[in-house]
């Protein structure tokens, strides 16, 4: 193999690692349905290893997404009954959860 064809190899080898090693890792997302009776609210709390956006939805509405937090909580306005989620590149699964917070 001449030298000019190792070079391109080479650079085509470099391009392609470059490019695998660009590419975020895919979010990690717990998710469930939470039914609060009373008047109560539907809120999760979300947990992160290491500071990457978190995002929180209750009722397909997000509620928090920052990379500020390791740990984060959201309730909703007004959803008694309906679905939670929370998504992060290093979400901490025993650390989220869904909870039901009465009215103020």
């Amino acid at each position: 193999m001449n030298t000019h064809l190792k070079r391109s190899a080479a650079a085509v080898a470099l391009t392609a690692a470059l490019i695998a090693s660009a590419n975020p890792a895919f979010a990690l997302t717990k998710s469930g349905s939470q039914s609060c009776g009373s008047g109560a609210r539907v809120g999760v709390v979300g947990q992160q290893q290491t500071l990457a956006v978190l995002t929180l939805k209750v009722g397909g509405l997000t509620l928090y997404q920052s990379a500020s937090n390791y740990t984060a909580k959201a309730v909703s306005s007004s959803v008694q009954s309906g679905t939670w989620s929370a998504a992060s590149n290093s979400l901490l699964l025993s650390g989220t959860y869904p909870f039901c917070q009465g009215t103020l």
